[in-house]
């Protein structure tokens, strides 16, 4: 079940799955690795509305480990 806090919507992994049709465990595993802007609240997976929205809009990037040196340059 989704939770408020104030102003914002905050969704589990299964409820993004039905949003996306896409596997819970799919989700969990795009949120651990930072694939998804997701925050953990007392050991479970959340991911609010508005960072769903941008991470499939375009304004959000993963993060991504800085390359190993000697790469790129």
């Amino acid at each position: 079940m989704a939770i408020k806090i104030g102003p914002k919507t905050f969704y589990t992994p299964g409820e993004v799955g039905e949003i996306l049709g896409i596997h819970a465990v799919t989700v969990r595993n795009l949120m651990r690795a930072g694939r998804l802007p997701a925050h953990k609240f007392g050991g479970r997976w959340y991911i609010s509305e508005d960072k769903l929205s941008a991470a499939f809009s375009g304004d959000w990037q993963p993060e991504r480990p800085d390359e190993p040196a000697g790469e790129g340059e």
